[in-house]
Order: structure tokens, then sequence, then C-alpha cells
């Protein structure tokens, strides 16, 4: 899970967004990285030289050998990104 955050001199920063503290079943959960990512667009948004973040999530099953892309998402802070619990969400695969 990362970020990637973009700034107005053109430059760009990775974040590693992992919260590897969570519990298992936690870890990989999409929700919670939504809010964590959300979060960061407002505490940024402060930034005059920050423009916006890619955001990136891939997980696997443990019985997978591979990763799977969940969330690749360029400037999810602009528009702000809604998590809709009935319909789908464009941000996400």
């Amino acid at each position: 899970v990362r970020a990637i955050l973009h700034y107005r001199d053109h430059s760009s920063h990775p974040l590693d967004l992992l919260l590897a503290d969570l519990p298992p079943r936690l870890i990989c959960d999409p929700i919670i990285y939504y809010e964590h990512v959300n979060n960061l667009c407002q505490m940024y948004a402060a930034d005059p030289g920050f423009t916006d973040m890619d955001f990136i999530m891939s997980a696997k099953r443990s019985t997978d050998e591979a990763m799977t892309t969940v969330i690749d998402q360029t400037n999810f802070c602009s528009p702000p990104k809604a998590y809709h619990i009935f319909h789908d969400n464009d941000w996400m695969k």
C-alpha cells in the first residue's frame, strides 16, 4: 500500500502506507486505507506546494502466489473520492 505525492515543482515522493500493526484481516482492508488516504489528502492540502496524490494498493490471500491490484487511482485527492457501501466505487478495481 503506497501513495505517490505530487508537488507543484513537478517532484514526486513515494509514501509507504502499510499499517503493519493491524490484525491480519484488517491489514488488507481497502476501506481502512481509503480513510487513511483521505486524511492525508486533507492534511497535505494545507501545503501550498502539494498538488495531489496517487493511491496504489495490492493484496493477496494467503493461498495466492501473486498480488492483485485493488486500487490504482491517480489524483486521488481531487476531486475527493467518496466510498459507497451499496454502489460501485470507480476508484476501486
